[in-house]
């Protein structure tokens, strides 16, 4: 009897347990890869591509693109779509595997860290620009599509300090232990000094002193310097096929004297350039290799 009777306790305990309603355990999507989207070449705001004297177009220069070890465009964002080609560009290389960095001229070595930090996921955005301090406005689409995809991020300029201690003073207003942590030395293409000066002229609408012009010059050449000493160490320790996207600003590649050329005289690699003006400032300098692989024009603000 005892038994029989346990028997019936236990199918009439387990037909209350199955009346339950089952506990809804949430899916986990913690590994779910989130797409950040970017603007495909299609999208781009209207615009003129040039290669030397003849129009071009995205198909025509892709090859030119996947095949480069290095490649460099400026975000133009003081010309309406001007963030948005850089996006581009980072997308279409990524889609090729190859792309295994992005360089990037808002952030100095000092930023490095974080930087790194910030590419691993230990740090998100917010984290990263209360440390570093760097307003990165529209540079943000790219900052997040590299968190990501962990690609790797390379800060490149020299430390913001420095730079403003050498504009002010020239390379009497460091102290020693600055004096140690940066090098003299240049490999300056002739046609630097002359390049700065017109864009210094452009910026100040007027020429600076020649005392101001030096402390300038020399501040300039010690950036691009460390500029070029980031891309090249990376290079180096990166695998043999691999590429990296830099993003500077104009001036920095514009001619090719600022970075480009100092990159190329420290290793003979494949490069393209890819410069973003508005369309009123087209001139000869447009058609000419010298200034950049590929010019794109875009309207300007008022256009």
């Amino acid at each position: 009897m005892p038994r029989r009777f346990l028997l019936v306790f236990g199918l009439l305990l387990a037909a209350c347990k199955s009346s339950e309603p089952e506990e809804v355990v949430p899916e986990d999507t913690s590994a779910v890869e989130v797409v950040v989207p970017l603007p495909r070449a299609a999208e781009l705001p209207p615009g003129k591509l040039l290669r030397t004297s003849r129009e071009a177009d995205f198909e025509s220069m892709r090859p030119d693109l996947v095949e480069a070890d290095l490649v460099y465009v400026n975000l133009a964002d003081d010309l309406p779509g001007g963030d948005l080609l850089p996006q581009t560009l980072l997308d279409q290389l990524f889609d090729h595997g190859r792309l295994h960095a992005i360089g990037l001229q808002i952030f100095d070595r000092t930023h490095q860290e974080a930087l790194t930090e910030f590419s691993f996921a230990r740090i998100d955005l917010d984290q990263l620009v209360e440390r570093t301090g760097v307003v990165v406005g529209a540079y943000r689409p790219i900052l997040e599509y590299a968190a990501e995809r962990r690609l790797p991020l390379i800060a490149l300029d020299l430390d913001r300090d420095l730079v403003a201690i050498l504009q002010e003073s020239g390379f009497k207003g460091l102290n020693e232990e600055q004096r140690r942590s940066i090098s003299p030395a240049t490999l300056r293409n002739p046609g630097f000094a002359d390049a700065l000066r017109r864009h210094l002229k452009r910026k100040r609408e007027g020429a600076p002193s020649d005392a101001e012009f030096q402390r300038a010059l020399l501040a300039a050449d010690l950036r691009y310097e460390t500029m070029a000493d980031a891309i090249v160490r990376w290079r180096r320790a990166a695998p043999d096929d691999a590429q990296i996207l830099v993003v500077t600003d104009r001036f920095a590649i514009g001619d090719r004297v600022g970075l480009p050329d100092r990159v190329r005289r420290r290793m003979g690699r494949k490069s393209v350039t890819l410069l973003q003006i508005a369309a009123s400032e087209e001139n000869d300098r447009s058609h000419n290799l010298a200034y950049a692989d590929y010019v794109w024009l875009l309207p300007g603000k008022n256009e």
